[in-house]
């Protein structure tokens, strides 16, 4: 597959999101609203294979899409999601962040 690296998008939820996944890192915001998001290992793989990619918030994502912007977004498969949904844990940095 082709990937576009021009509208490269990377969607991560925010720091203050209730769950997180071990590994996870709190040192990125998102490209458009500034907020600190979290982002997973996955997450932090895809930055490492693709610096120029943009990171976005879940929020930022819909209005991007709406205002019909051409993004690229890497989608983990339906397999990845079930296996982070498992591992889970109560965010607790949240109140930090």
């Amino acid at each position: 597959m082709s990937i576009d690296k021009e509208n490269l998008t990377l969607v991560c939820v925010p720091a203050t999101a209730p769950m997180t996944l071990p590994g996870s890192v709190f040192t990125h915001s998102c490209g458009v609203c500034h907020e600190r998001v979290m982002m997973s290992l996955d997450g932090q793989v895809i930055l490492r294979e693709h610096p120029e990619a943009l990171i976005v918030c879940v929020t930022c994502v819909v209005v991007l899409m709406i205002e019909g912007e051409g993004l690229t977004m890497m989608i983990p498969s339906a397999e990845q999601i079930r296996n982070a949904s498992r591992r889970a844990i109560p965010n607790p940095w949240m109140e930090r962040n």
